[in-house]
């Protein structure tokens, strides 16, 4: 016998169950059914109220798990960059990090969360967490609900097609070797965008398709949508493919549309024509229509690794088997504990003789520090303190004899910024050799080729500086010099 999912996905329009069933062979759909739901006059869930149980009679009980998914228009989604990775750290921060983003109090907010692996021109502190959260007194309705039909859930995720963008981005990501994706999952009650990389949602958007109006709202809804997903995430020039999934029966049509507006490749994927998201649909193969892929995904998720969501908190098993052997489990523990004081008696006497050399090697390590540089009287961390030192002296060193491997673009830039700015000297001739340099052209005095010259000592490149020859050329009216640097 296998593991059996219960998955019901409750969308605006209808209700979809699924009962999967897990075997060696694969998976198998057991069995599936559909219900209508008319909001027109009341609400989702007084209409779910009504209509769930009839539904639910007509399929079998004895399951092990039940995912159930719920309207995307429930749900709030944002994206926060945090300072670490830490889960720990992570969990006790969220709700605060969420109030100020959102028009309710944290208190009364359920939200899960799945950390984004992505560095793409970031510090590798900076972790992205995608946040997906709902009102607490919605969840309670909606479970409330399900409990009048004798169904507790085990895990409750967003709808609107989520596990089937996942599965499908699984599936395409291996076959065409690319980092990620869009994907377009299409229904009659809505459209909902995701983008997925390395099989994780970085970014999803549901547009409801009757309160938006035209085709063309949708059209640019989408469009800015993917705008700004590619610009969040730094996609640049690689514009990933849009991939177009769903039940609805217009979906050859917003592909074609889709094509005429966007840059993106756009393609249609059926996620149960694949190989990999084979089911066996067994007896319930009359009776799988369109709108039970969302249901199916979801099973089929659970069944293979869990959800990436869960908005329902229960009892762990761990904790259900503590209270049934907590007598044993303390016995065990002391013992732990006894055992563990003894081999850390042993570990701590080791520690301390190890700190002891420690010691005695910093004492040797600032010994000798202070006796390199007697100059620094405040030592907190000498072997950091001596690095710094040693390097500033082996910079100077280099510096004070660069000059003959210095480039002569260096040469240039020391002489401009020597040269006084109210002298009137032209250079006409920079000849360099391996260790001089000759320097010729001319002043307006004498003087001026003075001033050059003690200006010229000055540069710490120069180690010597002659003036080889100073002549008034009366042609011109200036004085025509040539000068010698030893570098």
């Amino acid at each position: 016998m296998g593991t059996k999912v219960l998955s019901i996905d409750i969308q605006a329009d209808r209700i979809s169950v699924a009962l999967l069933e897990s075997r060696a062979a694969g998976i198998r759909l057991v069995e599936s059914e559909e219900q209508s739901l008319d909001t027109s006059l009341v609400s989702l869930p007084d209409t779910l109220a009504d209509l769930l149980p009839e539904t639910l009679l007509k399929i079998d009980r004895t399951f092990s798990r039940c995912v159930v998914s719920l309207p995307p228009g429930i749900f709030s989604y944002r994206t926060l960059t945090l300072p670490f990775s830490n889960k720990r750290k992570i969990d006790q921060i969220l709700a605060n990090e969420l109030e100020s983003q959102l028009p309710w109090p944290a208190e009364n907010l359920v939200f899960d969360y799945h950390i984004i692996e992505c560095s793409r021109s970031r510090a590798d502190s900076d972790t992205r967490v995608r946040v997906s959260c709902l009102r607490s007194e919605v969840l309670e309705r909606y479970l409330s609900i399900l409990n009048d039909c004798a169904i507790d859930p085990d895990v409750v995720i967003p709808g609107s097609g989520r596990a089937v963008a996942l599965q499908t981005a699984a599936n395409l990501l291996d076959s065409q070797n690319v980092s990620g994706c869009f994907i377009l999952f299409c229904q009659a009650s809505d459209l909902t965008l995701y983008y997925v990389d390395k099989e994780s949602i970085f970014y999803n958007r549901t547009i409801p398709v009757k309160s938006s109006g035209s085709s063309d709202i949708l059209l640019q809804a989408v469009k800015h949508s993917l705008i700004f997903c590619s610009e969040s995430y730094e996609l640049g020039g690689d514009i990933p493919s849009l991939v177009l999934c769903g039940d609805s029966n217009e979906i050859t049509r917003w592909q074609q549309m889709l094509k005429d507006v966007l840059p993106n490749r756009v393609i249609l994927y059926e996620l149960f024509d694949d190989e990999r998201g084979f089911v066996d649909l067994g007896d319930s193969a009359a009776r799988f229509s369109s709108g039970m892929k969302s249901a199916v995904a979801a099973g089929m998720a659970e069944l293979k690794h869990g959800c990436d969501l869960n908005f329902i908190k229960k009892v762990s098993d761990f904790t259900v088997f503590y209270q049934e052997n907590r007598g044993n489990l303390i016995a065990t523990v002391t013992l732990i504990l006894c055992l563990a004081f003894v081999f850390g008696v042993s570990q701590w006497q080791q520690v301390s003789r190890l700190k002891k050399n420690i010691r005695h090697l910093d004492m040797r390590i600032t010994e000798q520090f202070k006796e390199t540089f007697p100059g620094v009287h405040n030592i907190v961390d000498p072997v950091r303190q001596m690095n710094i030192h040693l390097n500033q002296l082996k910079k100077d060193s280099s510096f004070s004899n660069s000059g003959k491997s210095a480039l002569n673009v260096d040469l240039l830039n020391a002489i401009s910024k020597k040269l006084p700015s109210q002298v009137d000297i032209e250079l006409t001739r920079f000849v360099r050799t391996e260790d001089s340099l000759m320097i010729a052209g001319s002043a307006d005095t004498f003087k001026t080729i003075e001033k050059m010259k003690q200006s010229f000592k000055q540069i710490r490149l120069f180690q010597e500086v002659d003036i080889n020859s100073a002549a008034m050329d009366k042609s011109i009216g200036r004085v025509k010099f040539n000068l010698k640097v030893m570098l």
